[in-house]
């Protein structure tokens, strides 16, 4: 069964761990919904992912650190 053309623009919240699409729309996790993601077990929430995001976009901000030998 193929979905319908509203699943299909549906967008799905997606781990930030492991990239899993989620069972949980981005609307339903807007208001307050949460899940536990089926492949590496984190669970997540719109805080959560807000922190995640901030933390990406602060490490990719930053110089490497540089390696001596």
């Amino acid at each position: 069964m193929e979905p319908s053309i509203a699943q299909a623009l549906t967008p799905l919240a997606t781990c930030p761990s492991c990239h899993t699409d989620a069972a949980l729309t981005l609307a339903a996790l807007a208001a307050g919904g949460y899940w536990t993601c089926a492949r590496c077990s984190h669970t997540w929430d719109a805080g959560r992912l807000a922190s995640a995001a901030a933390y990406a976009e602060w490490a990719s901000a930053r110089e490497p650190a540089a390696v001596t030998v």
